[in-house]
C-alpha cells in the first residue's frame, strides 16, 4: 500500500492583491507571523491596507507600543484605507509617539481613513487632505488642535469628541467651507464654550447645552442631547440654543428631559413649532403631574411626527401627585399622523398603562405599539430577565384588550 501526500498549496495560487486583503483582517502582529511560511509570504503582510492595533488592559500598553512601532517601521504600502488604535495610554512620551504615528497615517490615507484614540500635536502636523472621519475617545485634546484640524482636513465629514477633560474648555466648529456632515461632543466636563457654523453640518450629538451658540447650520437636521439624571434637559434652554434650527429638524432625540411642574408650566408658553419633525425621542425621569402635558405640547408642535419613542429608565422611581384625571384629559395628545410609538421602559404601573391609554385615544392614525421592558441597567441579569417577563404579561393583559383592530402590539 502506498501512501502519498497533497503538498499542493492552494492559498499560495492566490493572487498577492487577495491575500494582502486577506491578511488585513488580522491584527498586524499575527498577519505579521505569517512571513514565515515561505519566502513569498515575508513581505505580503507590510502591503496591508487597514491597520487596528488593540489593547485593553494597561499592562498591555509597553507590549501595544512596541508593537505599532515595529509595524510602522516596517510598513510599506504606500497608502492606507484606516488607521485605528484603540488602547489607552498614559506615559511620558506618549505625545511624542502619537505625533510619530499620526503622521504615518496620515501621509499614506487616501480612501476613508479613521483615527481613533489619537492625539495631534497641532505643531507638527501638516495637511490632511483626505481625512474623512476622525474620533478622540478619552483624548485630552485641546480646542486650538481641533480648530488647526478643520483647517487642514478639507474632506472632514464627520468629527467626535468624547470624554475629554482638562484642554478642551472652548471649541470652534466654524468656517463657510467646511464640509462636516456630523459633530459629537460629549461627556467634556470642562467645556466652557461651543460655537458651531457649519453649513454642511447635518447631525449634531451633545451632553450639554451649557455655552452652546449654533449659528449657520442651515442643513441641520438631526439633534441629540444626552444629559444625566443630575444634569436634565431643560426646556427653555434647549429651545433658546436650537431657535436658529428647530423649525428644519426631522429627528430629534432628548435624553434626561426635564419636566417642569405645573407652576413652571411658563416654559410652554412659548413652544416653537417643530413642522418637519418625522422621529421624536424624549427619555425621562420620574413623572410629576405636568409629565403628560409637556408630552402632549411636543406632539402638538410636531404636526407631521410619524414614530415617537418614550423611554424610562428609572423602576424604581416612584411618580408623585399623579393624578390620572390629568393623563386622560390630556386632548393635546391627538394626533393625525403618528404610525408608530414605542414605550421603552415599560414596567406595568398603573401610570404606564394610563399613557399608553392616552396615546390610544389621541394617535387616531396609530398602527403599531411597541412595548419595550428592558433599559433598567441597575438590575442585576436576572433580577432585570424577571422584571421583564412580568412587564411583558402585564403589557398582554392590561393592554391588548384596549387595542384598536389597526393596532397591532
Amino acid at each position: 500500500m502506498t501512501i502519498s501526500f497533497n503538498d499542493d498549496d492552494r492559498i499560495s495560487r492566490l493572487p498577492d492583491d487577495i491575500l494582502v486583503d486577506i491578511l488585513s483582517l488580522l491584527r498586524p502582529d499575527k498577519a505579521a507571523r505569517t512571513s514565515v511560511l515561505s519566502s513569498r509570504w515575508i513581505n505580503l503582510w507590510k502591503h496591508t491596507p487597514s491597520l487596528h492595533f488593540n489593547g485593553s488592559l494597561k499592562f498591555e500598553q509597553r507590549k501595544c507600543v512596541k508593537m505599532v512601532n515595529s509595524v510602522i517601521q516596517s510598513h510599506k504600502s504606500p497608502t492606507l484605507k484606516k488607521f485605528r488604535i484603540t488602547f489607552p495610554l498614559d506615559r511620558p512620551d506618549s505625545t511624542n509617539l502619537l505625533t510619530r504615528w499620526l503622521e504615518f497615517a496620515f501621509f499614506r490615507q487616501r480612501h476613508f481613513p479613521e483615527v481613533y484614540n489619537i492625539a495631534p500635536r497641532s505643531s507638527t502636523l501638516s495637511e490632511f487632505k483626505s481625512l474623512k472621519s476622525l474620533s478622540f475617545k478619552g483624548v485630552n485634546v485641546s480646542g486650538r488642535a481641533i480648530e488647526f484640524l478643520l483647517r487642514n482636513c478639507p474632506r472632514l465629514e464627520q468629527l467626535i469628541v468624547s470624554h475629554s477633560q482638562d484642554k478642551t474648555s472652548k471649541i470652534e466648529v466654524c468656517g463657510s467651507s467646511l464640509v462636516l456632515k456630523h459633530l459629537k461632543i460629549a461627556y467634556c466636563s470642562a467645556l466652557e464654550s461651543l460655537k458651531i457654523s457649519a453649513p454642511s453640518l447635518t447631525s449634531l450629538g451633545l451632553t450639554s447645552l451649557e455655552g452652546v451658540l449654533l449659528e449657520n447650520v442651515p442643513m441641520l437636521v438631526d439633534v441629540s442631547v444626552n444629559c444625566d439624571y443630575y444634569s436634565p434637559i431643560s426646556i427653555k434652554k434647549l429651545f433658546s440654543v436650537t431657535s436658529r434650527c428647530i423649525s428644519q429638524l426631522e429627528t430629534l432625540k432628548l435624553g434626561m428631559l426635564w419636566f417642569p411642574t405645573r407652576k413652571g408650566n411658563d416654559e410652554l408658553g412659548t413652544f416653537p413649532q417643530m413642522p418637519k419633525l418625522k422621529k421624536l425621542f424624549i427619555e425621562y425621569g420620574p413623572f410629576d403631574e405636568a409629565t403628560v402635558t409637556t408630552l402632549a405640547y411636543f406632539t402638538s408642535a410636531s404636526p407631521y411626527l410619524q414614530e415617537f419613542v418614550l423611554e424610562n429608565k428609572y423602576k424604581n422611581a416612584k411618580p408623585e401627585n399623579i393624578r390620572m384625571d390629568d393623563v386622560a384629559a390630556s386632548g393635546r395628545f391627538r394626533h393625525e399622523h403618528i404610525k408608530v410609538f414605542k414605550f421603552r421602559g415599560y414596567h406595568g404601573r398603573p401610570i404606564d398603562d394610563a399613557i399608553v391609554a392616552c396615546v390610544l385615544e389621541n394617535f387616531v392614525v396609530l398602527e403599531k405599539i411597541i412595548i419595550d421592558p428592558s433599559g433598567v441597567s441597575s438590575l442585576d441579569i436576572f433580577s432585570r430577565l424577571e422584571t421583564e417577563k412580568t412587564a411583558r404579561e402585564s403589557a398582554k393583559q392590561h393592554l391588548q384588550p384596549q387595542l384598536p383592530h389597526r393596532v397591532e402590539l
